[in-house]
């Protein structure tokens, strides 16, 4: 993230992360201390995505849209059996659209970095 022109980097996470001690609560309490940590950087915007949402399209599996230097876009879906990284325009107009779903109804970064630091504590106890 230090050359001349790094990426933009925009996460949505799940607000149950911040909730699930996998690993145990001092694990979970350095990951979210680093994730923390990440959110400072001005290329990278994390947003935490309530329960309160609900659960929109696109939410039962992990997926990353990516803009390639040359304009093009590809994504890459998971599934519990596979992965899938792709090209075609309809995919990523598909996942796009299921993306900007899920961000409208996801916390400004401030509402995230606090909740973040809320985590943080209830763990690190």
């Amino acid at each position: 993230m230090e050359s001349p022109n790094p990426p933009a980097f925009l996460a949505l996470i799940d607000e149950g992360v911040l909730h699930r001690p996998i690993g145990g609560p001092r694990v979970l309490a350095g990951q979210l201390c680093y994730l923390l940590e990440l959110c400072e950087h001005p290329r990278i915007t994390v947003q935490i995505v309530p329960v309160a949402a609900g659960c929109a399209a696109g939410m039962m599996s992990a997926f990353a849209l990516a803009r390639l230097r040359d304009g093009s876009e590809v994504v890459s879906a998971d599934s519990v059996l596979a992965g899938e990284v792709t090209g075609d325009h309809a995919a990523v107009v598909r996942l796009r659209q299921r993306y900007d779903t899920i961000r409208a109804n996801a916390q400004p970064k401030d509402v995230t970095q606090q909740a973040i630091k809320d985590a943080i504590r209830t763990w690190a106890n």
